[in-house]
Formats: C-alpha cells, sequence, structure tokens
C-alpha cells in the first residue's frame, strides 16, 4: 500500500529533519538525502538524484552475503520491491574470481524494508502498513519540534594510519608499478582513526554534517554490522528511465572564498592536463564496464570532465549512459561494473591488487555503494566516499583517496587529503593530525 501526501514547497527539508529525528531510534535505518545542494548554472552536468530524500525501517528480508560470495550473494533482490542499504568494496573481488585480501567479513547489508518514506515532485509517498501518527503528524502540518543536535566533545584526536613519509614511500612504490606498464593509475587511500566515543549520537552527527557539508549523495544506515555516516558527493550508478547511468569523479580543486579567485580555481581544474587525464581514464574504464550489460551501441558519453562546485571544493566529473540488456536485474548491472572504478584505477583487477597490498587492511563499507531501489521508479547508487564508518571493533574511521599517475606530484597528493577533510577538521577541530 502507498499513500501521497503534499509537501509545502518551503518545507520539504524540514520534514526530512523532523522524521529522520523521529525514526533515528530505529536499530535497522537507511536515510538518503541531497538537503541543501544545488548547482545554480543552467548549463551543470550535474543530475539530481533519483528522488529528493528517502528513509526506509524495519527489515523484512535481509541479504547480508559473506566476502566469498560476493555481489552475486546479494541475489535475489526483485525489481518489484524495495531495496535499500551497501555494498562493501572488497565484495567486488569476488565478481573477478580472485583471491579475497581478507576472506572473512560481510560483503555488506541490504533490506527490504516495511516501510519506506521519500520525498518525489512536491510529494510525500509512504510505502508500507498505515502508520497512525504519521497521518497525525501531516494533519498537523509536521509542526512538531522533533530537536536533535550534535555538539563535538573536546579534544578529539585524528591519527593517519600512513603519516607523510610513510604515504610518499608507499606512492613511489605504486608509481614504480607505473613505469613497469602494470598499472596506469590507482587510487590510494589513507584512513583517518578517529577517538569519536562509540556512544555518540550518530544521527544528529549526520545532520549536522549535512548541514555544514550538503552533498547530493548523502547518506545514513544503521545495520547489525556498523554505521555508516556519509556526505558523498559521487554517484556509482542510477537508473531511470529505461538508462543506466554512471558519473565518474576524478579531479578536485580547492574552493576559494573571493567568487572570482573561485571561478578561476575551476577553470584551472577544467584545464589541468594532469586532472583530465586521471578523468579520462576512468571514463574509459566505466565505458568498458557498461559495455558489459549494455545493449550494442548504447554506451554513450554525456558529460566529459565537467566541474562542478561542491561545498570546499570543485570536482570534476564525467557522464556515461547505456540501454542495459533485456532481463537482466538492477543488482546483476551494479555487479558487473562494481566496485566504481574511479576507486580502484586501471585496469581494475591489478590495480585492486596494488591497493590491497599498499593499503594493507579492507576498506570495507569505504569506497563501496550505498543506494536504494524503488519499484516502477529506478534506483540511485553513491560511492562511499567523504565517509565515516564505526563499528565497536575499529571504533570511528574515515578513509580518504588519492588518484596518483605518472603526471602525479605525490606531494600535492598528500595536499589534497587535506582538502577533502578541511570541512570536517574546521567543524570538530581535532588534534594530533599527521601531516
Amino acid at each position: 500500500m502507498t499513500q501521497v501526501y503534499p509537501i509545502p514547497a518551503e518545507k520539504n527539508a524540514t520534514w526530512f529533519r523532523q522524521l529522520f529525528a523521529r525514526l533515528s531510534k530505529e536499530p535497522i535505518l537507511a536515510a538518503f538525502s541531497s538537503q541543501g545542494f544545488s548547482d545554480p548554472r543552467a548549463e551543470s552536468p550535474f543530475m539530481p538524484p533519483l528522488v529528493d530524500w528517502l528513509l526506509a525501517w524495519e527489515p523484512i528480508e535481509v541479504r547480508s552475503p559473506s566476502l566469498a560470495q560476493g555481489m552475486a550473494g546479494f541475489a535475489p533482490m526483485p525489481s518489484d520491491q524495495f531495496w535499500v542499504g551497501h555494498f562493501c568494496y572488497e565484495a567486488g573481488f569476488a565478481h573477478w574470481q580472485h583471491k579475497l585480501p581478507s576472506p572473512n567479513g560481510k560483503a555488506g547489508y541490504f533490506f527490504r524494508p516495511a516501510h519506506v518514506l521519500y520525498a518525489l515532485h512536491g510529494q510525500l509517498h509512504h510505502a508500507g502498513p498505515t502508520l497512525p501518527w504519521l497521518e497525525t503528524w501531516i494533519r498537523s502540518g509536521g509542526a512538531d519540534e522533533v530537536s536533535v543536535g550534535f555538539k563535538p566533545h573536546s579534544p578529539i584526536r585524528a591519527q593517519w594510519k600512513f603519516n607523510k613519509p610513510e604515504y610518499l614511500k608507499k606512492a613511489a612504490s605504486l608509481l614504480r608499478l607505473m613505469d613497469l606498464g602494470e598499472i596506469y593509475e590507482v587510487n590510494f587511500c589513507n584512513k583517518l582513526q578517529l577517538n569519536l566515543p562509540l556512544d555518540t549520537n550518530w544521527p544528529a552527527f549526520w545532520l549536522d554534517w549535512t548541514a555544514r557539508q550538503p552533498m547530493p549523495f548523502s547518506a545514513f544506515l544503521r545495520t547489525p554490522q556498523e554505521t555508516v555516516v556519509s556526505v558523498s558527493p559521487e554517484r556509482f550508478a542510477c537508473f531511470r528511465d529505461g538508462q543506466w547511468f554512471s558519473q565518474p569523479m576524478k579531479g578536485t580543486a580547492p574552493r576559494a572564498e573571493d567568487p572570482q579567485e573561485d571561478r578561476a580555481a575551476a577553470f584551472r581544474l577544467q584545464e589541468n592536463a594532469k586532472e583530465r587525464s586521471e578523468n579520462i581514464m576512468i571514463v574509459d574504464l566505466v565505458r568498458h564496464d557498461l559495455s558489459q550489460i549494455a545493449q550494442k551501441g548504447t554506451v554513450k558519453l554525456k558529460h566529459l570532465c565537467q566541474t562542478v562546485p561542491f561545498p570546499g571544493v570543485h570536482q570534476m566529473i564525467s557522464t556515461l549512459v547505456a540501454k542495459p540488456k533485456p532481463r537482466l536485474a538492477w543488482h546483476e548491472v551494479l555487479a558487473a561494473m562494481f566496485p566504481m572504478g574511479s576507486m580502484t584505477g586501471a585496469p581494475k583487477l591489478r590495480a585492486m591488487q596494488c591497493i590491497a597490498e599498499a593499503e594493507e587492511e579492507p576498506r570495507g563499507a569505504f569506497s563501496g555503494s550505498a543506494g536504494y531501489w524503488i519499484p516502477g521508479l529506478g534506483g540511485d547508487f553513491n560511492v562511499l566516499i567523504r565517509s565515516l564508518l564505526v563499528n565497536p571493533d575499529e571504533g570511528a574511521r574515515l578513509w580518504v583517496g588519492s588518484a596518483l599517475t605518472r603526471k602525479c606530484d605525490p606531494e600535492q597528493e598528500w595536499e589534497e587529503l587535506g582538502w577533502k577533510t578541511a570541512r570536517l577538521r574546521e567543524w570538530l577541530k581535532w588534534t594530533n593530525d599527521e601531516s
């Protein structure tokens, strides 16, 4: 059963925050939001998310296969049902029939929810049994003030897994593999360990983080495995209007406060040969991935190396589109493309092998994908970057990526790690951050 209610235009963001706050104690909860993000340019290459926001809770069915099963272990997830959740990065190894860097653990967590709320075209859709409290809340105009606030404790300490000398040494080793022709590009990531308490109010943390750093593919997931708190700017794949879209993101430059200098920074990124070469290599990789699931001749490049302004940074994105082969399930399409090429490098398998050796531990949910499938509408799936991962065994971790090519300057790539964490660092005011 689906009920539809009009959302007053001025209350779309408020309703989301209030409903999320009301549901924040649900033991299994998924939330996706683009609230507060927009690219005002008329010719923007940015394609908005499938829905403004979505909330899902109370699992009816769960898919949480082992890493050995990989992406295939999530089947079946029928397209006439709602599904929400995330895939872990290492789930991609099974698809390549390659030895797992860590054979233990789960490939991710997806569930079919009893209740879904999502906002689309000024309307609130509720799929699931009638909720008397929701009907009462809507009749009252959604006026109750459900307050969730987060205040960082002090002091917060942060520690890179690899300090600068260690990072530069590993980057040099990866560049030597490029000289030997084994890889052409690799996404080498560093982990930042934060001493945030495990009993932190993570829903409040996420609401505050998205308000300070609004991103189009922000996600909050609480599962039995861990809590994922994400303000992702990147789309992995989206199915809408009979086509699959993918938008690899490669190329980063810091924003400037002065509007004229900010425009100049975007232009410099747009024209930067090194950043463009990074992006184009991943475009070729994603084009190959899409060709595995596409009808012949339907893979098209819609945008190439276009800059988009995000809070704190400009990013370079490209857009590819394809029509899928008949009778392919949506999760089969994602499995064929997974993980996102922007988070591996090229060629994909060899890059993933080099990543596993250099990073020395599994990424887990980081650089995997979180998203949702809506029957009759489609699905949207992000890349889990700018994401905090929390569980009792490993605490709170924030992974940050850097793209290495033969044209790169490893010192500059180290600096870029700081650009990507600057907004969060300014907010939490952490100390002992090696740089």
